[in-house]
């Protein structure tokens, strides 16, 4: 009896699946673990997404947070190479809040310094070659577990130039990744090409069949289509015709072998090649399309062609000038034998031996190149922090197209930086989008992980080629104001122009890639007619007849990005406020009201922005071309804007975005019934009471009677106004002569101050209320109007806030009528009488104490000094005896100020590090200490001395942010004990409404003048070098 055969399953698997191993609990690892030992690529990462950074050079950066011993640290993971194509591809894309588990599989940990930051883990993780992510619970999926292997993807690549082989079915996996389809997107054919003087104005055919004479014209070419051993080899085509070339019928074709098929019937005239070693393409024969009797076949040499499927070839020589970057193999069209108009091939050198690089080839940091780009954004000239003129350009060309997001954005690209140092206009800055931009003399550099251009002072020449008029420019400028060219070291060294003339090669040139950038967008504008919705949104659904989603007209309150289509809506809202952001990302931030509220906007907290409208107020982001509407659209009018698309920022917030210069003024005459309803809001948010000139009103107050967070209008004088290095704005020191605690520091040690201590207001001034500030007098008497109080991030108390371009700042004069002024003028008056009883006027001590004889002294120990006027009389450095009679700040804790050792700037109180540099992980944060000291002589002067972390006082002292680190305030405060005596308690008893006596010891005191520049002139500022007893 024979014995039955084992069974044996010969179904074939429908779907590869990950093997369960990979996420095994037991496999799970820590940071730590990655830290202190190299990974062997198994095991995982339990994760959550916190930050994600738009595709910059094919490159994806998302920041992390894992838990470690109950605290969260972030560290950053990087997709490149086929691992990011792959996302791209597939429309794969994080959200943050994402929870996901990261195989190690593939992964090169990278381990860093340790950082200062305590959030901060120093390692981070690039994936190249592929990955293998889980995601647990997500934005798009809810709780619903997906699994994406690109390595799988790579698994199955097809090989589009070969026949493939017959597999055997039953071994045979097909495996995609586990992830929905985010956009739907259609694909075009776009030629790449670059037209002659002689066929410039010829038919452009979008597919050509081949040459007879070109298929099998090489045994490379003929070796691609050799039967393999042991197959049936394919029947050879019909000659004189086109016949198909037919693959062994048993052959099973993969999902993408059958798109392939799909398409090559949909394009019969489709065209592909393959590279051969040589550096050249040899053409493929072209199937016919299938007939009813034909068997299903597959043919993997048939691909669409994409934007930046290009042939490139950086030539060193030039075979022929006169056509640079042209391809001399051409193909017949289906019409006759004529030549199709070749391909660019990207890359070339000019008449003159120029030679011009691809974008996607410049890889070596520090060289200097000649690139030839078209223009995706281009940012104003502007000033830079250190007085030069810089502009920031974005370029393509085919080699780079292809890496980058499909919007667009505005980091990406190649971006280059211009600088000049005269004039504004020899930058490239007036280059439009769609340009031709061509540069020379560019050095290549490296930020962030990504290879930048930089355009230097006196080497960089460029001329832009505008596609609309085929002609090229320099921009537009005066040239009896602007020169062309110029001298260098005064006129005397060597003549420099930034101009230069394209030659006949180079002309020829950037009209190809206008021709291929045409296909691109366009091919763009088609893809965008196709969108697919995501995501539940509950709102109401909006059709029209061909059954896609209209954008709608829709309130502030309503706009979300789940709304359909996409979050895309139109708008009518009135502008509040405009600014263009920092940097040279060329984006204009616009914040507006249609007087609705949404919850989920971040409350705005402005001078500008009423408190009763901080829900109600949406920024909008102005990119590209709707970038420079922005300065012009006028606050307090009303515009009509469309095609405005709700997004979520990093942190968590709704706000917009537009990218097209949909945006048109409307009057409020205008019968219009979005505009007739916002009108109809803002009269109903007026009704508690406004100005006759339609602004809000707030009752007027005195200044001891203002808190945090108010609004409120003041009658007061002018002490000082200072307009100096604040950009556009503007600080006035006010005072109505009545006490507010609040107000103990909130102004600098100077003169004009005296014994108003806690009775000064500080109030910084933006907009047009900047230059109405200016013109302000010390002494002068005004009304301000909707000032808005609030806690200052420097170490100044609470200050006001006044912007807009309303009148909002109105100048009274000494002999008005107002009851407001007479109370002021009542109060100054019982002010002046009591100041004059006073020995000497200092800024910050309203109580003055009368200068004590110091101690007696020993011969020995007693040191050379001076009087401190005396000393300030001088230049050079002296001692003075005497004692401290007060400190600034007022609070130790803001002895400290934060320090950045890469850009050598002070980090503002609002920051925890520098957003210059961008430093995430605080690896360029320093802690500083500074502090005024009052001193005072036995007559009674009295001089302000700066004491630095250098100093002997508290060069010791350990230095910590002392805001976070209780025990450094401690070593503070025990260190500066014997010298402050008991002025932390009078400062105390001053807030209190109480005056204690001061009692502090007299020191030898060593101090050196410098001079601090101050507009057009100069002060001088004094610092402790030394201290000693006098005993």
């Amino acid at each position: 009896m024979k014995r039955a055969a084992p069974y044996e399953d010969t179904r074939i698997a429908k779907k590869a699946r990950i093997s369960a191993d990979t996420f095994d609990e037991a496999l799970e690892c820590s940071v730590q673990d990655l830290y202190r030992s190299d990974t062997d690529g198994t095991g995982f990462i339990r994760a959550k997404v916190f930050m994600i950074w738009p595709t910059v050079n094919g490159q994806l950066r998302i920041q992390v947070r894992v838990v470690v011993e109950s605290k969260q640290v972030g560290f950053e993971v990087t997709f490149s190479g086929q691992c990011a194509e792959y996302f791209s591809r597939e429309h794969l894309h994080f959200d943050s809040t994402d929870e996901v588990l990261l195989s190690l599989h593939g992964a090169e940990v990278q381990k860093k310094k340790p950082s200062t930051s305590p959030t901060t883990f120093p390692i981070s993780l690039r994936y190249s070659e592929g990955a293998v992510i889980k995601f647990i619970k997500t934005v798009r999926w809810g709780d619903e577990e997906h699994v994406v292997d690109t390595w799988k993807l790579k698994a199955e690549e097809p090989d589009w130039f070969k026949s493939p082989s017959p597999v055997d079915d039953a071994n045979e996996v097909i495996s995609k990744p586990e992830f929905k389809t985010i956009v739907h997107r259609k694909r075009v054919d776009i030629p790449i090409i670059s037209l002659t003087p002689s066929n410039e104005h010829s038919p452009i055919g979008r597919h050509s069949p081949p040459s007879k004479a070109m298929v099998g014209r090489s045994d490379d070419a003929q070796d691609t289509h050799k039967p393999q051993k042991g197959k049936r080899a394919p029947s050879p085509p019909a000659q004189g015709s086109s016949a198909r070339e037919r693959p062994p019928r048993a052959v099973k074709m993969s999902k993408r072998q059958k798109k392939v098929e799909r398409l090559a019937q949909k394009h019969p005239n489709g065209v592909s090649a393959k590279e051969t070693a040589g550096g050249t393409r040899a053409e493929q024969p072209i199937p016919n399309p299938p007939t009813s009797d034909d068997t299903p076949t597959t043919n993997g040499s048939i691909r669409p062609e994409e934007p930046g499927d290009v042939d490139i070839r950086a030539t060193n020589d030039s075979q022929h000038p006169e056509e640079p970057g042209l391809s001399t193999l051409a193909t017949p069209t289906v019409e006759s034998a004529s030549t199709k108009p070749p391909k660019l091939r990207v890359g070339f050198t000019n008449d003159v031996g120029d030679k011009f690089s691809p974008l996607a080839d410049l890889k070596q940091v520090g060289m200097f190149c000649n690139v030839v780009g078209v223009v995706v954004r281009c940012t104003p000239a502007e000033k830079s922090r250190k007085g030069d003129f810089t502009c920031t350009i974005s370029i393509v060309d085919p080699t780079c197209y292809s890496a980058i997001s499909y919007d667009l954005a505005p980091s990406e690209g190649f971006i280059i930086t211009c600088f000049t140092r005269r004039y504004k206009e020899w930058l490239p800055a007036a280059a439009q989008r769609g340009d031709i931009l061509i540069l020379y003399g560019l050095k290549t550099s490296e930020w962030n992980g990504s290879m930048r251009g930089t355009g230097f002072n006196n080497r960089l020449k460029w001329t832009i080629y505008s596609p609309a008029s085929q002609t090229t420019h320099h921009g537009h400028f005066n040239t009896s104001v602007v020169p062309l060219s110029e001298g260098a070291d005064g006129g005397f060294g060597l003549t420099f122009t930034p101009f230069r003339n394209p030659t006949a090669a180079e002309i020829a040139y950037c009209k190809g890639l206008s021709h291929w950038w045409e296909e691109v967008v366009k091919s763009r504008e088609e893809a965008q007619k196709e969108v697919t919705v995501i995501g539940n949104y509950s709102g109401e659904i909006y059709l029209q007849h061909s059954q896609r989603w209209s954008r709608v007209h829709r309130l502030i309150s309503d706009a979300h990005p789940d709304a359909p289509p996409s979050g895309y809506f139109d708008c009518t809202v009135e502008v509040l406020y405009g600014m263009l952001n920092d940097g040279a990302s060329g984006v204009y931030s616009l914040f507006v009201t249609d007087y609705t509220a949404n919850p989920a906007m971040y409350p705005v907290q402005a001078d500008w922005a009423p408190s009763d409208l901080m829900d109600s107020i949406l920024k909008i982001e102005m990119w590209d071309n709707a970038a420079p509407m922005g300065p012009t659209m006028e606050q307090g009018q009303y515009y009509s804007m469309k095609n405005v698309r709700a997004k979520v920022n990093n942190a968590g917030y709704l706000e917009a975005k537009i990218v097209e210069p949909k945006i048109s003024h409307m009057g409020e005459g205008e019968d219009d019934m979005h505009l007739k309803a916002l009108l109809e809001r803002k009269k109903a948010w007026q009704q508690n009471g406004s100005s006759t000139d339609g602004t809000r009103a707030y009752p007027h107050q005195l200044v001891q009677d203002i808190q945090d967070g108010q609004r409120f209008t003041c009658t007061v004088e002018v002490l000082y106004v200072d307009s100096g290095a604040h950009g556009a704005n503007a600080f006035i020191y006010v005072t109505d002569y009545t006490l507010n605690p609040m107000l103990t520091s909130t102004h600098p040690l100077e003169a004009w101050a005296s014994n108003l201590e806690g009775q000064v207001l500080k109030v910084q001034l933006s907009d047009g209320q900047a230059s109405t500030g200016k013109r302000l007098e010390a002494g002068s008497f005004c009304q301000l109007r909707n000032v808005r109080v609030k806690s200052s991030h420097a170490a100044d108390g609470i200050r006001g806030y006044l912007g807009g371009d309303q009148r909002l700042i109105i100048k009274l004069q000494r002999e008005s009528e107002s009851d407001d002024m007479k109370s002021l003028l009542t109060r100054k008056d019982t002010w002046s009488g009591q100041s004059s009883t006073n020995v000497t006027k200092l800024p910050l001590t309203t109580n003055v104490p009368t200068p004590l004889s110091p101690p007696t002294l020993t011969p020995s120990r007693r040191e050379p000094y001076v009087s401190i006027e005396k000393g300030k009389a001088g230049s050079s450095d002296f001692h003075v005896l005497g004692r401290v009679i007060d400190f600034w700040p007022s609070d130790v804790e803001d002895f400290v100020l934060l320090y950045c050792s890469n850009c050598r700037i002070n980090i503002p109180k609002s920051q925890k590090a520098c957003l210059e540099c961008v430093d995430m992980d605080h690896e360029f944060v320093q802690f500083h200490y500074r502090v005024f000291l009052r001193l005072q002589d036995e007559e009674g002067g009295t001089l302000d001395v700066i004491v630095t972390h250098e100093s002997p006082l508290l060069g010791q002292v350990k230095l910590a942010d002392l805001h976070e680190d209780a025990s450094a305030v401690k070593s503070v405060v025990d260190r500066l004990a014997p010298y402050i005596g008991n002025l932390l308690p009078v400062h105390d008893s001053w807030t209190k409404g109480t005056r204690l006596v001061i009692d502090t010891p007299y020191f030898y005191w060593k101090v050196t003048p410098r001079e601090l520049p101050l507009n057009d002139s100069s002060t001088s500022v004094y610092y402790l070098i030394d201290v000693n007893q006098c005993t």
